[in-house]
């Protein structure tokens, strides 16, 4: 009955903290939509992590592992080769940046932030001018 009674409250208190852990998840990812058109977040060496629903949306969405962030934004709202150099060196600064960019007829600013945790990965952020 031990053994039964220590299953019963280990699988509990899992299922509580996958709860809490997707609720905090959810949490993260309004909060970064706030104010944006889409969102990306990506590891340093470009592998993306995470994009928003919009890329999700389109049929044909750009998203692949294997792409580079650059590539993935160059597919989503089309930049040309100037913009792409400007956001790569960005992102191997590491450092927060603010950058104004025209893509598809529009002008926009992408924010791109490190994150303080976990070390390595970054979120950029769009928003219309």
């Amino acid at each position: 009955i031990t053994m039964i009674a220590i299953y019963i409250y280990t699988t509990r208190t899992i299922k509580r903290k996958i709860i809490l852990l997707e609720f905090q998840t959810l949490l993260c990812s309004s909060a970064y939509h706030i104010d944006t058109d889409f969102y990306l977040i990506f590891k340093q060496d470009g592998t993306l992590f995470f994009a928003s629903n919009d890329f999700y949306q389109n049929p044909t969405h750009p998203l692949h592992p294997d792409k580079h962030v650059v590539n993935i934004l160059d597919e989503f709202i089309g930049i040309d080769q100037t913009e792409q150099k400007k956001i790569q060196d960005a992102i191997t600064k590491g450092k927060a940046t603010d950058l104004a960019i025209k893509a598809k007829n529009k002008n926009l600013v992408l924010h791109l932030d490190p994150l303080k945790r976990p070390l390595g990965f970054f979120v950029l952020r769009a928003k219309k001018k």
